[in-house]
């Protein structure tokens, strides 16, 4: 069991940085909290006590293949931070997210995805759109990264 802002932080980064993708959905984040890291109780409210503390630029972004926000880093292509609104170190797009406090954030997530995670869904598939439980490559990702 790894500490949980270093998961996350080594999620993230071999995620978007290593293999050059654009982000996590926070289910795909919560299920392998939950399973691979062996925190069975941890929670979308844990999760946002733990972002802050992740060494590295968080940006919340919409990912339009899979219609679903994803957390992730700023990527060359992106627009400098300061065209980003932030909160709790945590950067977005008002356009996308509709938010004025952490707390609101919190909420925002907390009621998309609260019922996903609670049913075990943590995985969408690219091409049909469904949610799963983790995927065999979700896992081997999640290995790669201890």
């Amino acid at each position: 069991m790894i500490d949980s802002v270093i998961y996350i932080e080594k999620m993230i980064y071999s995620w978007c940085i290593r293999d050059d993708k654009y982000g996590l959905t926070l289910p795909n984040i919560i299920g392998a909290m939950q399973l691979e890291n062996n925190k069975p109780n941890y929670t979308i409210e844990t999760f946002f006590k733990d972002l802050p503390k992740v060494n590295l630029d968080i940006k919340i972004s919409l990912c339009s293949d899979l219609e679903e926000f994803v957390f992730g880093t700023f990527k060359r292509e992106d627009a400098p931070k300061k065209f980003y609104s932030e909160t709790n170190t945590i950067f977005y797009s008002k356009n996308e997210i509709k938010i004025s406090s952490y707390e609101e954030l919190i909420n925002l997530f907390k009621k998309k995805y609260s019922d996903k995670i609670e049913n075990g869904l943590y995985s969408k598939n690219y091409f049909t759109k469904k949610w799963s439980g983790l995927t065999e490559e979700d896992k081997c990702f999640l290995k790669s990264i201890h």
